[in-house]
This record gives structure tokens, C-alpha cells and sequence, in this order.
């Protein structure tokens, strides 16, 4: 049996991009209101032997209230004390991942008091951050006393809101960069802190805002160098004699296209250069030019046909502000490819650029387009009032909360008549059918005309809200408002943003890492903090893919990293299998070719297998660029032999290893994005790799009929038609399904022709079948009609039928007439083509792209042609096209397993652009098929995919990550190769999920999931259930803040048989690492010195407890704003998972529209609690009956209002700018070039056996003509 490894899945190129954010980590609002967390029960709690707390079934509640002192352990045992301090054992938030996991220390409490004495005293002195790192000292030799975590966690929170604070005055003032200084010095102390990273990148988003620069042209391309000055032109004669003369004027030479259509022209212009010279030029003559060199210039017809066949494209990369976030880049995008009609465009959100393949006039259109959109925008300040109102006391002074209320519209006009109302007679009769009739009291006064009323909302819309009377002494009224807080928030027009009233809360996670050990495992849902030692060592630039294997022979797993910049592997030996330490080899990095500038499309996929007969594991990498993989023997000591190169398809991205053919030897398989094709490649044992006789192969496209309408015959006249397919396997066999064709014509089965000369007159209806040589056979039919009429038409159109064409593939089909007379004039007479093409009315022409929305839909049509006879004529056609769908297309991630139990390995292929897996059934001699009911749907852009058995019942069952959905697909295996969802099919993941790894995390005997959360910089770990069911655990952080996870693999790297995990993080900009993240049952291992306390690895969570507003302004010119809000209330429950509390959220939604410069009551929040406390005698104070003698109890509740008023002020108008941009004629890439602009598309690295590239086609040169002498300058204008 032949040494086995696991491999990590390689994510496609688009799931590193989405996987990435914009810009550096940041933070909302921290405000210095204070909140007394309390929990409040309905039913009592009971006090257990070691005095910690159980709490029965019941409803709890706990609610966060304004400016109250913070939580404070209680010697009368209420709930909130017990809760959060009772055995479990505070520790600080987690340290930087790329810091070495914490030191196991002896627990030394005469340290830990000296410590805390000299936090005391530095907090004193005002040395706030000297005393947070004495306190810290004082919890880690004492992480039983809870008090100095308590202090720890306290001043670390002071510390974060007074730089927040200080943070958004600077923001206030101007001072962005010393605002996003100070929100950095926030995260210096609590890395973690989503609120704060959250208002960063907010911050930087406002002070990265600048003017955009212009993109500086690359001299690669040939440009054109006319003789400077201005001339008077008057020249004449047709298209080539008028270009020779002008070309000749400004020392230029110039050829023609053969094709060139010749006309009359006369170009008389006065004090003109070239480049307008030549503008006008090829306006009128409905022509455009490129240049060949310095000297020489070519033209050709303007048409779409001429600029594909001629020319220019490059490409170019775009830098995004960072003010523009990821969604609306993607908009961006689509709105650069809806105006310049460019297919070659990506979005990379690691570098936040586009780059864009197109001709130099597109390029140009698109840098135009771009420094319209990052203009910048408005700005104003938030002024938020927050008022707790003591509802409790405003009942006790006779102010009674209204009963019933009623609520009456008052629209625009009626407050004009109201405020245009001449005298008392016309304001009493508006004031009356306002409120419904006759005054209160049977009196006319004003006053009684108007109830007590609430205005609502105010601009267009306004509500009064009437309300039952009530009196007060409003001078003791003041004491209803128990605490208020302003906020000054700067935001910008259509940016959210965000500020946190409240405090970051430690909840122990203590029992968590101490129930990992066991055979219970404990969930801890939505927990993001990380309760297992991790390790970062270092990797090269853009670490993408990773494999593990003993690459020693010393039984201690290694790894090994592809790093897709740096074009190089990473190896990384285990120093310790107790510990799980690791270091580079020597030799490492090993480079497989030249260094890239940047990341390239397709992502490197790695493999490892025992390819000799060393029996020591040898490495194979894919190269995307250089279309080929590298083989990296090993030396058996962690170093590997110099790469070989072998050629593979277009772009090789995930690579897997397996005995394909049945020899004893390892063989491998490649995927090939570029070109949708798999690479077998069948070894020797020796090293030497030979490709499989079916090798590449490529997946067989769906079999379609493209033929869709035959043409018209005429008796007793030869008749010729074709039928056409697309896709299928082999050779395609055509009959009729139904009807006959007409009397003298035959259908060839071979062929699909159908020839005769016909004998009778009519129309026939018929059902063609064409059926493949597939294993089973495919097969598709399509109902068409042909017409044999008596006599020919003088006018009619002539083409036979359309293609249907494919999703996403350009279309060009070019619509013909017999008879007429030219120009002719297309167009629609009834029906619509499919969203995405045109008929152009000049030339026929029907272009474009069918966009996904098409697809399995029949567009039927009917065009209308009209020539330019005297009289003219008009001939129709219908036609139907049904755009289809490629079924397997861009794979990206691959897996090998025995999926039909016949012994011979199989694959399972993402294939990324058609959101589907692919099975290969293996054959035993290196060959493969598809299976049956191959391809199966995924969700919307898969990535990666893992194999194992998920509802153990001994067959492989796959799961696949779609980055798109932000979902984990499970499909279950039938048995046969055939798979169906599984019971829970999707499991929600985090943002961007990139990796996905199967392994059995806490040792229950069921299989456990890991997924890399390329977006959020997490690993989402969900624990088997049973029968495919799987539940969230936990999320703990991937790697160093600032990183991307990419990879993951799970293996047991240190002692103790509990898997741990390795991810590959990538760094934008920087070189990347590998973060080994080891299971908490590592730390009971032999390896420990004797003496040291064996204590569950201390963790704590911090959670925002208190109110979050996130505001999103949209400015209006009329002075007016419209703010979204969204509100979000987080506590903690009375209920508990082992001891950890769970959270409740409440969240709410609206949507306003204000005035600026006017303060407005948006919202108001109603809370009731009631606090019940006990105190007594530990097991006694609980009893019925006996309670009451060991105990006492008190109970207490409060109602209040939470009042949140607005006031927008305006900070700075948006900027505009109106400019008109040419981009010329026709087609957006117009009809005149003059200097194309852009970056030459790269060049890809050669292999070692390069193949010449065919060079760029050039336009045929003519003898050029000498220049002709300049004319002299006439008065006449030039004419349109």
C-alpha cells in the first residue's frame, strides 16, 4: 500500500479576490456612556455545592441601560455576578495570532498580588497602560482570580472608548489622519475589537478620498509620430489618395486594407494638427487607422468585422480609492462593461483594482469612466442625543402613559392652505375637518380645536399623533431624564456609519477547551474568539495552496506551501511531534521559475505522493502561467531535487495524486481552467511521468441542436440544407422523430444533410433527433418546417437559420438577401432577441452576448428587411433562438476517492463558472468517464471540495465550498457515484469561504468540518451530528490580523490524537504565512515538564453589550436627508450552554427623511425589567419553606424609554463635473485612434521547451506614395 497525504483544495483566483478586503482594519464609534449590565428572571436560580450556578427552564431577560456604573461582583449572590464570575477563569482577549502560542506557566499567586499592587498604583497615577499590563501580568499567574482578569478587561475597555473618542473629535475637526492614528493605537490594545476596525476602515475610507490620478501611459505600444504644427488643408480625391496626402504633409506613411471601399472626399480644414486632421478624416470617410510604427499608419473600413481582424488590445490595471467599498466596485464593473461593451474585465479585491482587456480607445473610455465615479462625495455630521427617560417616575408624578392614540396624515398641500388661511372663519373649518368636527366643549376657540398632538416625521411627510390629556408639574419633570449622551459622528453620503453606546464584556470560555478533551463536545455558537494555541510561520508572497506529508520519514507531519507571487514552495519541517513546532528546511524557499509582479489569474494548486522507489514524498506544483508542473523529487532529508517542468492544458490550477492506472505507482491529475480539461499524467516510479492515452480529457459540452429554421426550396429546383449541433461525445447520428420530408428529399443520417431536387409543393413539418456516441447515448430534438414554393421569391432573405448560441459566448451572425437592391435597412417586425444581442439596422449583423437570464428560453422574432428601390421592397423572416447553457465549465478544485466501490480511484471536479461538480469514473488503466448523473448542481461560485465519509455509512460523500452563497454544499453518496443533497444541505459559513478540510475534531467517531473564511480571517468549525447533520462550534481567527486564509488542511501535527489544523494566510503586499492552529488536547501532552499545573487553556470572549446604531446618509438638494438606521441591542441571557452564556440580539430597521440643521425624534426603545436577588445560606436558601428561614429575597422593577434624536449637518457638497468623452463612432471603440493608451497585455513565462508564438497580425504594407506638396490655404469651411 502506497504511502497516502492529505492536500489542501485550491480555491479559484476569484475565490482569493472575494476573500480579501479593501483596505485596513477598522472601527465605529466607541461613545463614554457607561451601561450596568443586569439579568433579570422569572424564576428563581439555585445554588449547587460549588457555589456556581444552575438556572432552571424558564424566560430570562437582561437589558442595558444608559450612564450606570459597570457590572460589580455582589456578595449577595445575584444572578450577573454568578453569571460571569463564578469557577470559570478570565483570561485577556486573545494575543496577535502572529505571537507564539501563551507560555504554560506555574501559577504563582504571590507574583500575581505583587503585580496587581503595581497596577493599582500606576492607575492611580493615571499610567493607564502600564496598569493594563500589571493586571494582565497579575490574571496569567492567577487565572483563578477572577478579580484581576476583571480589571484587566475593564481598563482595556476605558482605554479603547477614550482613543475612540478622541478618535472621531479629530474625524469632527478635519484631522482624519490623527483620527485613524488613534483608532490604531484603540487596536493596538484590543486587536479584536470589531467595533473599532469597523470605524477605521470608515475613517480611511474618508481620508484616502482624494483627487484620482491619472494613469500614465506605457510606451510598449506603437505609436504614431506626426511632424508637430498646425497646417490649412485642402485636399482631394478619393479615401486612399486624400489619406497618402495627409499622411505625407505630417512625414507620415500610411497602408490600406485591400478591402477598403473607395470613395470621393474632400477634407478642407485650416490650423489644424494631425491628430484633428485625421479625426475628421476618418469621421467622413467612415474609416479608422492604427498606427503600425513611428512612421506608418494603417487604415481600414470602420466596422465592427475590420476592428477584430485589426485591432490594437491591451491591458490594463486600474487602481480603485479606497473610498469605493467591494460592493460597489462590482457595480462599477458592471457599469464599465454595459458603457464600453468589454467582456476582458476583473475585479481583484486583495490589490482593490480592475484590470481590463480591450482596445486602447475602450481602455481609455474606461480610465475617463472611473475618475468620474471615485469623485468625491458629500459629507456631514451626525448629531445623535441619547435620552434615558425614567418612565417609573413620570407615573408617579401623574403623568399617565396614553391608552389609545390616533394618528392623522397631514399631506403638503393641506399645510399650505393651513399656513395661507386669511382669517379666523377659514382656519377653525380646516382645523375641523382635521380633527373630525366640532370643537371639544361645545366651543369655536382655537384651542379646543386641537387635541394634545405629537408631530411626526416633518418634509413631505408629516403626521400629528394625538393623545389623551395629561398634566404635570413639569418643573420636577426634569428628574425623568435619567442620563443623556451626545455623539458627533462624521459620515459621508452613502457610506454607513457606525458608533457603539456600551461596553466590550469578558465571557469566560474556560469549560469550552476542558470539554474539547473529552467525548462531549461543547458548541459555542458565533464565539470568535480563540481558545487553542496557534503559531504563524512564515511563507513566501501569496501562499495559496498547502499539502501535508512526512517529508523526514521521522513520522511527524510536515508541510509544504505554494506561493503563487513568489513562484516558489515553502517547506516546513515538524520540529516536534509532542509540540507541533515547525521551521523551514533547508533550501526552502524552492524556486520554481521567475518571480511574478503580481498575482496571476488562475491560483497554483500542490500535491505530494511517493513517485520513487525511495519511499520518501516527492512534491508536484502546477504553474498557471507557464501552462505546465513542476515535479520536485525528494532527497529524503526535507530537501527536494530541481524542479522538472512537464507541459500540461492552459492554465493548470488544482492538482491531485493517485494510482490511476493499477501499476503500484503514484499518478497524477491536473486541472486545466483555461481550456475546461483534466491532464492525466501516469507514473514510472522512477520520477518520470508520461501522459495518459485520453489524456487531456475534456469535458463534453451539452449536445444541442444549433440548427433552428431550414430555408424556403423551389420545385423542381436543387435543394441544399445542413443540420448542426453543438457538444455531445463522438460522432452525432440524425433521423426524424416525426413528420416526412417533402417528396425528392433525403436526410443524410452521417452528415445531417438534406439534399434532393423537390416534386411537390407545400410545407412540411418535421422533428429532427440527433443522438451522440456517448455511453449512454444523448440525444435532443427540435421542431422545424421546410417550404417548397413554386416559383422563387425576387426578394427575400436568404439565411437558413441562427445558431442558438452559448451563455456568456460573444455571438456573430450576419443576416443575407437574395435579390433587391443596396443599401438595405434591418429591423425587428415583431418579437425580441435574447437580452444581450443587437441587430445592427445597417449591415444585418446580430452581435453581442446571451446574458444567463437567456438561458433554456426560446426568443422567437420576426426581421424585417427594406432595400432602396424606387419602389421598395420589404421581405420578412422568423427566426427562434434558444440560448444554452455550457454544462461544465472552469474547474478549479479537484479530489480523488473511490466513489463506486469498483477499487479504481475517481475525481470529483469543481467546475467554478457553471456551479457544478463533475464525476470521472475511473477505469483502472488510466482512462475516465463521465457518471452517471454528472455534473451535480453546487451552489453559486464553488471554490474547494473535500471528500470523506459524512453520515458513515462507508461511502465517500463530498462537500463543496460556494464562496458566492457564503455556504457549504454536502452531497451524499449513493453508492454508484451518484449523489443526493444531504439532509441539511447548505451550512452557512463566514464571509468569503476559500478552503474547506474533513477530519473528526473531538473524537466522537463522527466526522467534523473546517472552512477558512477568506473575508473575516476566521475558521468556522462545524461537529458532526449523524446522517450527514452538522452544527456550528466555534470560529476562532485564521491567522494575523490583516490576513486572508486561503488553504486548510487537517492532521494530527502534535501528540495527544486530536486533529489540528494548518491554513495558508495570504498578506496583500507582503509575504503570507502558515498558522498552525493545534487542538486543546495537544496540551496534555508527555511533552509538558513535571511540576507545571495542568490547567485548561485559558480564553475569554469579548462581546459588545449595550446599543449599536449603524447610519447610512443619502443627501438630497433640497436640504434635505435620508438616513437609514439600523439599531441593534445585544445582552446576555440567564441561560447557559457548560456555563457560557448565551447572547440575545434585537435588532431593528427604518428609514427617515429630515431636514438638515433640524433636530428630529426618529426612535424610541420601551424597556421593562425587574431584578430578583437572593441571599442566604449556599443549598438551603432555594428550599420551599425552609428558604425563608436561611435566606431573604427582594424583587424590584423599573420601566424606561431610550430616546434617539438626530440633527444632519452639512459638511461638504459632493463634487461634479460634466465632461463629454469621446469615445467614437459605431461601436465604443469608435472609429479613430490616435495614440492608444493602456498596459501590453504580459507576457506569460515560457516553459523550458518554449513553442514559437505566432506573431501580432500586421496589415498588409502598400508602395507608399511621396508626400504631395502642400496645398494653400482656402477660405471655405470644412463641410459636414
Amino acid at each position: 500500500m502506497m504511502p497516502t497525504t492529505r492536500a489542501a483544495s485550491t480555491p479559484s483566483r476569484s475565490a482569493t479576490r472575494n476573500a480579501e478586503s479593501t483596505d485596513d482594519p477598522v472601527c465605529p464609534v466607541v461613545s463614554n456612556l457607561q451601561l450596568q449590565i443586569r439579568v433579570y428572571l422569572s424564576r428563581t436560580f439555585q445554588v449547587n455545592r460549588t457555589n456556581s450556578v444552575r438556572f432552571p427552564p424558564g424566560r430570562n431577560r437582561l437589558f442595558c441601560f444608559l450612564h450606570m456604573a459597570t457590572l460589580r461582583q455582589a456578595s449577595s449572590l445575584t444572578l450577573s455576578s454568578l453569571v460571569l464570575f463564578s469557577q470559570l477563569s478570565f483570561a485577556q482577549s486573545q494575543p496577535p495570532a502572529a505571537q507564539a502560542p501563551a507560555e504554560r506557566v506555574r501559577p504563582d499567586p504571590k507574583r500575581a498580588r505583587k503585580a496587581a499592587e503595581q497596577g493599582e498604583k500606576a492607575e492611580a497615577a493615571g499610567h493607564l497602560e502600564d496598569a493594563l499590563a500589571a493586571y494582565e501580568e497579575a490574571a496569567h499567574y492567577a487565572p483563578k482570580e477572577i478579580a484581576f482578569a476583571e480589571r484587566a478587561a475593564g481598563l482595556r475597555s476605558k482605554l479603547v472608548r477614550s482613543y475612540a473618542d478622541e478618535a472621531e473629535r479629530d474625524a469632527i475637526a478635519g484631522r482624519l489622519e490623527q483620527a485613524t492614528e488613534d483608532l490604531a493605537a484603540a487596536l493596538a490594545i484590543d486587536p479584536s475589537n470589531p467595533d473599532v476596525m469597523e470605524r477605521l476602515r470608515q475613517i480611511k475610507s474618508m481620508a484616502d478620498e482624494t483627487e484620482p490620478k491619472a494613469v500614465s501611459e506605457i510606451p510598449d505600444l506603437p505609436r504614431l509620430r506626426p511632424q508637430a504644427g498646425k497646417r490649412n488643408l485642402d485636399l482631394r480625391g478619393d479615401t486612399r489618395t486624400v489619406y497618402e496626402q495627409l499622411a505625407g504633409i505630417f512625414g507620415l506613411r500610411v497602408s490600406f486594407d485591400p478591402d477598403l471601399i473607395i470613395r470621393n472626399v474632400r477634407l478642407n480644414l485650416n490650423d489644424v494638427d494631425f491628430t484633428n486632421a485625421v479625426t475628421v478624416l476618418a469621421a467622413e470617410t467612415e474609416t479608422f487607422w492604427r498606427p503600425v510604427n513611428a512612421t506608418l499608419m494603417f487604415v481600414a473600413a470602420d466596422t465592427p468585422e475590420k476592428h477584430r481582424e485589426y485591432d490594437l488590445e491591451a491591458e490594463q490595471t486600474f487602481p480603485l480609492s479606497s473610498a469605493v467599498s467591494a460592493e460597489e466596485a462590482t457595480e462599477v464593473l458592471r457599469i464599465l462593461r454595459e458603457i464600453t461593451g468589454s467582456l476582458h474585465m476583473n475585479l481583484d479585491p486583495r490589490s482593490h483594482s480592475m484590470t481590463m482587456r480591450a482596445t486602447p480607445q475602450r481602455l481609455a473610455l474606461a480610465s475617463a469612466l472611473l475618475q468620474q465615479i471615485e469623485r468625491a462625495r458629500g459629507e456631514l455630521m451626525l448629531e445623535i442625543e441619547l435620552l434615558e427617560v425614567d418612565r417609573s417616575a413620570a407615573t408617579k408624578l401623574g403623568i399617565e402613559p396614553p391608552t389609545s392614540a390616533r394618528l392623522i396624515m397631514l399631506p403638503t398641500n393641506l399645510i399650505n392652505q393651513l399656513r395661507q388661511a386669511n382669517d379666523l372663519s377659514a382656519l377653525e373649518t380646516l382645523l375641523a375637518g382635521i380633527f373630525g368636527g366640532a370643537a371639544t366643549g361645545g366651543s369655536t376657540s382655537i384651542s379646543s380645536l386641537i387635541p394634545p398632538l405629537v408631530a411626526v416625521g416633518g418634509g413631505k411627510s408629516t403626521f400629528l399623533l394625538t393623545l389623551p390629556a395629561a398634566a404635570a408639574d413639569f418643573s420636577e419633570a426634569l428628574s425623568l431624564v435619567q442620563s443623556g449622551r451626545q455623539v458627533l459622528l462624521r459620515a459621508q453620503d452613502g457610506k454607513p456609519a457606525t458608533f457603539f453606546v456600551g461596553e466590550r464584556f469578558p465571557v469566560t470560555l474556560s469549560l469550552l477547551s476542558g470539554s474539547l478533551g473529552s467525548p462531549t463536545f461543547t458548541p459555542n455558537p458565533g464565539g470568535a474568539s480563540n481558545p487553542f494555541p496557534s503559531t504563524s510561520y512564515p511563507a513566501g508572497t501569496g501562499p495559496v495552496a498547502l499539502v501535508t506529508a512526512d517529508f523526514l520519514n521521522n513520522g511527524f507531519l510536515d508541510l509544504a506551501v505554494v506561493n503563487e507571487i513568489d513562484n516558489s514552495v515553502t517547506v516546513l519541517l515538524n520540529q516536534n511531534g509532542n509540540q507541533g513546532t515547525f521551521s523551514q528546511a533547508t533550501g526552502s524557499p524552492i524556486t520554481l521559475g521567475t518571480p511574478r509582479s503580481a498575482a496571476p489569474a488562475t491560483l497554483p494548486g500542490i500535491a505530494s505522493a511517493t513517485f520513487t522507489g525511495s519511499g520518501c514524498h516527492d512534491l508536484v506544483a502546477s504553474d498557471p502561467l507557464a501552462n505546465a508542473v513542476n515535479v520536485l523529487l525528494s532527497n529524503c532529508d526535507g530537501t527536494f531535487q530541481k524542479p522538472v517542468s512537464i507541459r500540461v492544458g492552459f492554465n493548470p490550477t488544482a492538482i491531485t495524486t493517485g494510482d490511476f492506472n493499477g501499476d503500484g505507482h503514484q499518478d497524477f491529475a491536473v486541472a486545466n481552467e483555461g481550456d475546461d480539461s483534466i491532464s492525466i499524467f501516469l507514473g514510472d516510479g522512477t520520477g518520470k511521468f508520461t501522459a495518459a492515452t485520453n489524456s487531456p480529457f475534456v469535458f463534453a459540452r451539452q449536445l444541442m441542436i444549433s440548427t433552428t429554421t431550414l430555408p424556403d426550396g423551389v420545385l423542381n429546383a436543387a435543394y441544399t440544407a445542413a443540420l448542426r449541433s453543438t457538444g455531445g461525445t463522438g460522432a452525432i447520428t440524425w433521423t426524424l422523430a416525426t413528420g416526412t420530408l417533402p417528396a425528392g428529399l433525403t436526410l443524410n443520417p452521417t452528415t445531417g444533410a438534406i439534399t434532393g431536387t423537390p416534386t411537390a409543393a407545400g410545407t412540411s413539418p418535421i422533428t429532427v433527433k440527433a443522438t451522440d456516441s456517448a455511453s449512454p447515448p444523448n440525444s435532443v430534438t427540435t421542431a422545424l418546417s421546410i417550404s417548397i414554393n413554386t416559383t422563387p421569391s425576387a426578394f427575400a432573405i436568404s439565411t437558413a437559420g441562427l445558431p442558438n448560441g452559448s451563455v456568456g459566448t460573444p455571438y456573430h451572425q450576419i443576416l443575407t438577401v437574395s435579390g433587391g437592391t443596396v443599401p438595405l435597412t434591418w429591423g425587428l417586425s415583431s418579437g425580441a432577441l435574447p437580452a444581450g444581442l443587437s441587430l445592427n439596422a445597417k449591415t444585418g449583423e446580430i452581435t453581442g452576448a446571451p446574458v444567463a437570464t437567456t438561458a433554456g428560453t426560446s426568443f422567437t422574432f420576426t426581421v424585417a428587411v427594406t432595400d432602396s428601390s424606387t419602389a421598395p421592397l420589404t421581405a420578412q423572416k422568423q427566426f427562434t433562438l434558444t440560448p444554452f447553457t455550457a454544462s461544465e465549465r472552469g474547474p478549479v478544485a479537484m479530489v480523488t476517492n473511490d466513489f463506486n466501490s469498483d477499487g479504481n480511484e475517481d475525481l470529483a471536479i469543481v467546475n467554478q463558472t457553471t456551479n457544478n461538480v463533475a464525476i470521472l469514473l475511473g477505469h483502472g488503466d488510466g482512462a475516465f468517464s463521465e457518471a452517471t448523473g454528472s455534473p451535480i448542481s453546487s451552489g453559486n461560485g464553488p471554490v474547494a471540495i473535500a471528500a470523506g465519509d459524512l453520515n458513515r455509512d462507508a461511502k465517500p460523500d463530498l462537500a463543496v465550498v460556494n464562496q458566492t452563497d457564503d455556504a457549504v454544499s454536502i452531497f451524499l453518496n449513493n453508492g454508484d457515484a451518484s449523489f443526493a443533497p444531504g439532509p441539511a444541505p447548505l451550512l452557512q459559513t463566514g464571509a468569503s469561504p476559500t478552503g474547506v478540510a474533513i477530519a473528526d475534531f473531538n473524537q466522537d467517531g463522527l466526522p467534523d468540518m473546517a472552512v477558512t473564511n477568506g473575508g473575516a480571517n476566521t475558521f468556522r468549525v462545524f461537529v458532526g451530528l449523524s446522517g450527514g447533520l452538522f452544527s456550528q462550534a466555534f470560529e476562532p481567527p485564521a491567522g494575523p490580523t490583516g490576513s486572508t486564509p486561503t488553504a486548510i488542511v487537517a492532521d494530527t501535527f502534535a501528540a495527544g490524537g486530536f486533529p489540528d489544523v494548518a491554513i495558508t494566510n495570504n498578506v496583500s503586499g507582503a509575504a503570507g504565512d502558515v498558522t498552525v492552529v493545534l487542538s486543546p488536547a495537544s496540551l496534555f501532552s508527555s511533552g509538558v515538564a513535571p511540576g507545571v499545573a495542568q490547567q485548561p487553556y485559558p480564553a475569554s470572549e469579548y462581546i459588545d453589550l449595550g446599543l449599536k446604531i449603524k447610519a447610512t446618509p443619502t443627501l438630497h438638494p433640497d436640504g434635505e436627508v435620508t438616513l437609514q438606521l439600523e439599531f441593534e441591542i445585544r445582552a446576555l441571557s440567564g441561560t447557559s450552554v457548560n456555563g457560557i452564556p448565551i447572547l440575545s440580539n434585537r435588532t431593528l430597521s427604518q428609514t427617515v427623511r429630515v431636514k438638515e440643521n433640524e433636530p428630529t425624534l426618529i426612535n424610541g426603545m420601551a424597556d421593562r425589567e425587574e431584578t430578583r436577588s437572593i441571599a442566604g445560606l449556599p443549598g438551603f436558601a432555594p428550599i420551599p419553606g425552609l428558604g425563608y428561614a436561611f435566606g431573604s429575597r427582594s424583587r424590584s422593577s423599573e420601566d424606561s424609554e431610550l430616546l434617539i434624536v438626530v440633527t444632519p449637518r452639512r459638511l461638504r457638497l459632493a463634487d461634479h463635473l460634466t465632461r463629454t468623452i469621446y469615445a467614437g463612432r459605431g461601436e465604443p471603440a469608435g472609429g479613430f485612434a490616435p495614440g492608444p493608451r493602456g498596459t501590453p497585455a504580459p507576457t506569460l513565462p515560457q516553459p523550458p521547451q518554449p513553442q514559437p508564438q505566432p506573431p501580432l497580425q500586421q496589415p498588409p504594407l502598400q508602395q507608399q506614395p511621396q508626400p504631395q506638396p502642400q496645398p494653400q490655404p482656402q477660405p471655405e469651411r470644412p463641410q459636414p
